[in-house]
């Protein structure tokens, strides 16, 4: 059995376009695996085993914030939990700039 696939138009929709291996941010595993990242931010983030288990390679990966809101800084912080200073500032400067997530959660 494969324990990997590749996010294109012809894969199974079995979890997150979103998750991937770092060396190969197109493939992620079927299992919850250290390895992968969230690559809906732009710098990509390791989730939990356990968020993994529950969302990411699940169907229910709609019902992610990230995967909804992306960079949004409450999001992130919800799932990843906290960033660093410059990327907090970053983010906050970004969500600024935009009308922000949180309206359409």
């Amino acid at each position: 059995m494969d324990s990997s696939r590749k996010n294109n138009s012809n894969s199974l929709d079995f979890g997150c376009p979103h998750l991937g291996h770092w060396e190969d941010s197109q493939t992620a595993s079927t299992f919850a695996n250290r390895a992968h990242y969230c690559f809906r931010v732009s710098s990509p983030q390791k989730p939990s085993l356990d968020y993994q288990g529950d969302y990411c390679i699940t169907g229910k990966y709609r019902q992610c914030v990230v995967f909804r809101c992306g960079d949004d800084l409450k999001a992130i912080t919800d799932v990843f939990g906290s960033v660093n200073l410059g990327e907090r500032i970053r983010l906050r400067l970004k969500s600024w700039q935009s009308q922000g997530c949180e309206n359409d959660v």
